[in-house]
């Protein structure tokens, strides 16, 4: 049997298009030849282009995920996402192969899409009973309230683009007069935003993996995640 083909998807649309390139070249130098034949999918929001180890460029077909190589069709047995932001953390990407039944190493769409929008995740959240920091919603163009801001949320809080998979765009705003400035940055990164009352505490972070799919991670594990 032959070497197993991995894409490894990289770049995407967002500011942290450039902090992708970084991951997903790393990933390509890290992995085995002798196990692995890699190319990188490098995607911009202009095209989505193939990378081989001599930084061949070949077109990617959206239609099936496959690209030609001396007029041969080349399959990717696996999806590395190294997306950092959209389309790889809000499951656009997710989406794109289960359709094509193509295993990856991220998350079925559904929870990327969830946990991407923090707004819908929270709504969840507080549902299962799991506490939460106070927080509002708003749009671009709406009527921004800052005294009921400060009523239900408080100062100090962060003002944070809804749908965002980093840093990119949050700020902590310490005094209502540095409001106005906060939301502009915020904006740059999503018309959605939300605003939250600041927690003062040790931050905690938790990485949860399958053991019976480790090394299988598909698209179509939704159960086990």
């Amino acid at each position: 049997m032959g070497k197993k083909v991995v894409g490894i998807a990289m770049g995407g649309y967002s500011s942290e298009r450039e902090i992708s390139l970084n991951s997903g070249n790393t990933v390509n130098k890290t992995l085995s030849n002798e196990s692995w034949v890699c190319y990188r999918i490098v995607i911009s929001s202009d095209n989505w282009i193939v990378l081989d180890s001599q930084n061949n460029s070949y077109p990617l077909s959206m239609g099936d995920f496959t690209f030609l190589i001396d007029n041969k069709i080349i399959f990717f047995d696996k999806i590395f996402n190294a997306i950092h932001g959209i389309p790889g953390e809000n499951g656009q990407l997710a989406a794109l192969l289960e359709l094509l039944n193509i295993p990856h190493t991220s998350c079925d769409s559904y929870t990327a899409g969830l946990t991407f929008n923090k707004r819908d995740c929270l709504d969840v959240a507080k549902k299962w009973g799991i506490p939460a920091a106070k927080s509002v919603s708003f749009d671009k163009g709406d009527i921004i309230d800052l005294d009921l801001i400060k009523r239900q949320v408080g100062f100090p809080c962060f003002v944070k683009p809804n749908r965002s998979g980093s840093s990119f765009g949050i700020v902590k705003v310490n005094r209502r007069e540095d409001f106005e400035n906060a939301l502009d940055t915020a904006f740059l990164e999503d018309r959605q935003l939300i605003v939250e009352s600041a927690l003062v505490g040790r931050e905690v972070s938790v990485g949860v993996f399958s053991m019976g799919e480790r090394n299988n991670c598909s698209s179509n594990n939704r159960n086990n995640y």
